[in-house]
Formats: structure tokens, C-alpha cells, sequence
């Protein structure tokens, strides 16, 4: 099966950041750096709200890239330390070892083609990968090298989930972007526990 998702992003400096998906359905996500996380339902007028810091806006690409420390893409910020590197075929492996809170994480396996991430993967205890993501198609963003294409690989079971992620037409400080960036859920928005 594929989906496919459209959806503009805006990201403030401060961690605010709102994303309007407009295919399949048109809906409203805001997050901020503490996990805050409203989704708004524009058909049904109805908003989800939740607390969850794997959802704040500073575990985005976004952050990690452009305002953030793409070395590590925020490893050792949650958490994980650097328990070896090395060089093969001119790449540099870094493998993390988890907080004592990810029990089923063995480690976290790193590569890096000079200053760009190229792949991370998500090893578990018993030396399997459960998630591959690749990061390519570099382009600069803002004096910054950004990865405008990402695929992740997500190992569940005996299947996967192949999720490509493809950013374009960045804009930066525009004046018409000021009322998408500032969007608040609507007050009469049914609230769904």
C-alpha cells in the first residue's frame, strides 16, 4: 500500500512549529520544544491535545539541520553515549549506546560522509536493525547542507514500513507565511480525549 501526504511546515526558532497537511486529509499539527502537540481536524472542527517529548519540534530534521547539531542528530542530547568510532570505506561509523530508559535498544549505529549524516540505524538487543534511516540528496539550506530527501525502514515483525520524506520550495522570513505561522486551533474546536 502507499500513501502519499502533502503538508507545508513552519518552524520558528523558538521550537514553535506548525505543519498543515493538506492531502489525504486536511488537518493541523502545532508542536512546540516541550512535546505540547495539538492536531486539529478542520472538517470535523475537532482538536487532540497531548503532552509527548518524542513529539517536540526539537526532534525534528529541522532542528537537528538547521538550528541544531546535525553530528550526532541529537544523540547524546536524550541520552545515548558515543561508545566507539571508526573509519570504513571513508565513512566515519559512530555507534551510541542507549539511556538505561530504551531496555530494547542495544545501540545506535551511525555513518557520516564528511559533515552529512548519511544513515542511521536502530539495533536492538539482539543485534537486529528495527528502523534504517537514509539521509541524501543534500542541498544548502541557509548556509547549512540539508537532507532534502529521507527514507526510513521500519522492521515490525516479519514486515516493514518504507516511509520517503522529500522537503522543497524552503522559504525563509516571507510576510504572506506570518498568518500560516501564527495559527491557532480555533476555540470552538471539539476537544477528543
Amino acid at each position: 500500500m502507499i500513501s502519499r501526504v502533502e503538508a507545508s511546515v513552519f518552524y520558528k526558532p523558538s521550537g514553535e512549529m506548525v505543519t498543515h497537511f493538506v492531502s489525504p486529509i486536511d488537518m493541523y499539527v502545532l508542536n512546540n520544544s516541550l512535546g505540547n502537540v495539538e492536531i486539529f481536524n478542520t472538517k470535523e472542527n475537532t482538536v487532540v491535545k497531548s503532552l509527548d517529548n518524542r513529539m517536540g519540534s526539537q526532534n525534528t530534521t529541522f532542528y537537528y539541520f538547521l538550528f541544531g547539531s546535525s553530528e550526532d542528530l541529537g544523540l547524546t542530547e536524550v541520552g545515548f553515549s558515543l561508545e566507539e568510532s571508526r573509519i570504513e570505506d571513508m565513512m566515519l561509523i559512530s555507534e551510541y549506546t542507549p539511556p538505561a530508559a530504551m531496555r530494547d535498544l542495544g545501540r545506535v549505529e551511525l555513518v557520516s560522509n564528511g559533515d552529512h549524516p548519511v544513515f542511521m540505524g536502530y539495533i536492538n538487543r539482539e543485534g537486529k536493525y528495527v528502523k534504517k534511516t537514509y539521509y541524501y540528496d543534500y542541498e544548502v539550506v541557509r548556509g547549512v547542507d540539508f537532507p532534502m530527501s529521507i527514507t526510513e525502514i521500519d522492521f515490525l515483525n516479519n514486515d516493514s514500513t518504507i516511509t520517503k520524506t522529500t522537503f522543497s520550495n524552503f522559504r525563509f522570513d516571507i510576510p504572506k507565511d506570518k498568518e500560516f505561522a501564527d495559527f491557532k486551533t480555533p476555540s470552538n474546536a471539539t476537544l477528543l480525549e
